[in-house]
Formats: structure tokens, sequence, C-alpha cells
């Protein structure tokens, strides 16, 4: 039983982490709306040098958010298969991800 709520939490841990990934992306389109507004705005003076850097500042946070999500699915994804006792490069070639354990390759 015990192991069982285990593996609920990482798949629930899992499942919120990709819902929140698709959301990171979302937010990253409209900050590049946003940039695309602020220059044009900028460039017919209604808008400032600093409303346009304000608006890159927020898509460089929100590329960060979305590395940071990808970094914890992945963290969580690799707890869940080693709760499971799989063998870590064998999930990621059943999901069709290469892993090179080879620098020099």
């Amino acid at each position: 039983i015990l192991m069982s709520r285990h593996i609920k939490r990482h798949e629930a841990v899992l499942h919120l982490t990709f819902l929140l990934s698709g959301r990171g992306i979302m937010k990253e389109f409209l900050k590049k709306k946003d940039i695309e507004i602020s220059a044009k705005r900028y460039e017919v003076g209604s808008g400032t040098q600093l409303e346009l850097t304000d608006a890159q500042v927020a898509l460089l946070q929100s590329k960060l958010n979305r590395t940071q999500s990808l970094y914890n699915f992945l963290t969580n994804k690799a707890g869940l298969d080693t709760v499971l006792g799989m063998n870590i490069p064998d999930a990621f070639k059943s999901k069709g991800i290469l892993i090179h354990n080879n620098v020099n390759e």
C-alpha cells in the first residue's frame, strides 16, 4: 500500500509538471507577442525603451521557467522510473529518446 501511494504521488507530480510546462509554452508565446507590440509602440513613438526592455526580460523569465519545468519533469520521471524498478536508459529508449553514455561520441 505504501509503494502504491508513492507511485501515485509520483504520477500526480509528473502530470502536474506536464500541465505546467504546457502553460509555460503558452505564456512564452504571449510574451513574444508582448515584445512585438512593445517594439511597434516604441517604433511609432508611443512606447518607451523601458517598456520594450521589460517585455524582453519577461520573455527571458518565461523561457527560464519553461526550462525549469522541463528539468522538474525529467527529475520526477527518473524518480518514478527508479521506484518502478526501470533501468533509466531503457525508460528513455522506450520513449524514443537516445542517450549516449560515451561523451566522446
